[in-house]
């Protein structure tokens, strides 16, 4: 798995425009994950259920940055989370800057939109994984 999609200047991270910054509250619905690029390493993908009924594709950064910072999140948690709402493929998402969940906050990129995760740690991490197969 690569972590290049995750770098700041990647193909993927360019989606994220500061000008559309939004901010939705609801409930999870479901976790799961997602491949910003083929052979990508995962990122976390929340399906959120707004206040106004809507459904919503959230993009959470890079799972292994989430874990990192201690954050687990399920279906039924409360959620507050603003981003750059952005078309990704053919999918309307909201690629997360931050992420307040349980009187916690998940800060994943800057106001700029360069993500603040650290890819020599996801790396490290991923080495000690393939280490212990």
């Amino acid at each position: 798995m690569s972590t290049a999609a995750w770098q700041a200047d990647s193909r993927y991270n360019k989606h994220f425009d500061p000008a559309k910054i939004t901010t939705i509250e609801g409930t999870i619905k479901r976790v799961s994950s997602f491949e910003p690029q083929k052979e990508a390493e995962p990122g976390l993908l929340l399906k959120v259920e707004t206040k106004k009924g809507e459904s919503v594709t959230v993009h959470a950064g890079p799972s292994q940055y989430t874990a990192q910072q201690d954050f687990r999140f399920k279906a039924g948690d409360a959620v507050t989370i603003s981003g750059s709402k952005t078309r990704i493929g053919m999918k309307q998402v909201i690629m997360a800057s931050e992420i307040q969940s349980g009187g916690r906050t998940l800060k994943l990129r800057d106001q700029q939109g360069r993500p603040l995760w650290k890819l020599e740690g996801m790396e490290q991490q991923q080495q000690r994984e393939e280490g212990q197969m």
